[in-house]
């Protein structure tokens, strides 16, 4: 869906991009609220599965039926994509994908178990919290949208990665029940432009590549997605759930480093 947004709004495509990103927040913010009390009513996990495939088939059915107006598509070629992975620039976008990509899935996958073991928050407690993370996802890329899309997009990304990198390492070290609700909507806002940041920055430099550097940028976050939140489970395991949600933080400074320095 993301791929196919950015070919029909090319000179737009970070703005459309991250208003396509509301809508996922709002399926993240009602999935797991809705899990949690079908859990907690004693349904069985198998009924929250079964209704995410019949909503997944319903979505096959409408875009099967759709017609979209694309534009002259990039075709990816294999001499293009090994001569991009060349380029130290983009290298260092991949990483910064692969970084943020990590972080997120990982710090929100991790924040439910977080909230339970260290904090004692009960299953449907827990799935708010999660839901209250994506809310704030939501809130955060209206604000851009509406107030912020303007700017640079460079330093828009070293604002957000800041701000995301300070917001993990405050969740791991605050133990306030109550300042932690604050904690987890700092870091949804924070957290919720800089994947479409990335994605448009990359677009900016390779305009004449943008698919295949689009494919590049998903490919890397897919694998941050797959490997960061092992090593967070790992973190987990053999020092502390704290340091685990506490560790995106690094990730997220890194980034920060990486286009502050200029180094893309």
């Amino acid at each position: 869906v993301n791929a196919l947004v950015a070919e029909i709004y090319p000179e737009k495509s970070v703005y459309y991009l991250n208003f396509t990103q509301v809508f996922f927040g709002l399926g993240s913010l009602f999935g797991p609220v809705a899990a949690g009390l079908l859990v907690s009513a004693k349904l069985g996990w198998q009924v929250c599965y079964i209704g995410m495939g019949v909503i997944l088939l319903a979505s096959a059915a409408i875009f099967a039926g759709a017609r979209m107006p694309v534009n002259g598509a990039d075709k990816i070629r294999m001499d293009d994509v090994l001569g991009l992975i060349k380029d130290k620039r983009l290298l260092l976008l991949c990483l910064s994908m692969f970084l943020y990509t990590g972080a997120e899935v990982g710090g929100w996958g991790w924040l439910s178990t977080f909230l339970r073991a260290d904090l004692a928050f009960s299953p449907v407690k827990s799935s708010a919290a999660v839901g209250v993370f994506w809310l704030a996802m939501i809130v955060g890329r209206i604000i851009y949208s509406r107030f912020f899309h303007h700017i640079d997009t460079r330093r828009l990304i070293i604002g957000y990665s800041l701000g995301a990198g300070i917001s993990a390492m405050l969740a791991g070290i605050i133990s306030n029940q109550h300042a932690v609700w604050v904690t987890i909507a700092l870091t949804g806002l924070t957290y919720s432009c800089i994947w479409a940041l990335i994605v448009a920055y990359g677009n900016e430099l390779y305009g004449k590549y943008k698919g295949t550097v689009f494919a590049l940028l998903i490919g890397s976050g897919g694998l941050g997605a797959a490997v960061l939140p092992l090593a967070l489970g790992l973190i987990a395991q053999e020092l502390s759930i704290r340091a685990a949600i506490a560790s995106p933080a690094l990730f997220l400074l890194f980034i920060t480093f990486i286009f502050a320095k200029r180094k893309v």
